[in-house]
């Protein structure tokens, strides 16, 4: 029968980006490469409406779009042939490309000038052979995030 597994990987990814901000619109562009967890290439392409519905709180929605190499694909959607003879899965090897396209919906509020708390909700759907492995025909080509966290301005004088 089928049950219910975790699995937890770690991962690391150093890289570049380049943001446009506005009081009412964000842009953002991001390429990073794996030193831990995968050796592949993976870039973020997303933008944000936002709005202000009081002096320290900021909401903001928009699109967001995933692309990976080969490597990356294969690393988190590929099943080698040693993981399909321990498991229920055939093997398969996935490609790169566009990893999967979806919505954000984050809100910030500034606590005081240096302090904030920041969250967000992820809605993302598995496209190409992300979509089609083995591994997300088990489970759910919609993935669905929640991200909360602490923000500490810090400013450096020279």
């Amino acid at each position: 029968g089928r049950g219910i597994w975790l699995a937890l990987e770690v991962g690391l990814e150093l890289g570049l980006g380049l943001s446009y901000t506005a009081r009412n619109f964000d842009a953002f562009a991001e390429l990073r490469y794996g030193v831990i967890g995968h050796d592949s290439v993976v870039g973020e392409v997303g933008a944000d409406v936002k709005v202000q519905p009081t002096d320290r709180l900021t909401l903001s929605l928009g699109p967001r779009i995933l692309l990976g190499s080969d490597d990356y694909a294969d690393t988190y959607f590929g099943v080698d042939m040693a993981e399909a003879a321990a498991s229920d899965f055939p093997a398969y090897q996935a490609d790169g490309g566009l990893v999967s396209a979806g919505v954000e919906l984050g809100a910030r509020y500034e606590l005081s000038d240096t302090w904030g708390i920041e969250g967000a909700v992820t809605w993302d759907r598995l496209t190409g052979d992300a979509q089609d492995s083995p591994i997300v025909q088990q489970g759910d080509r919609d993935q669905y995030g929640l991200r909360i966290g602490v923000t500490r301005l810090i400013t450096l004088d020279f």
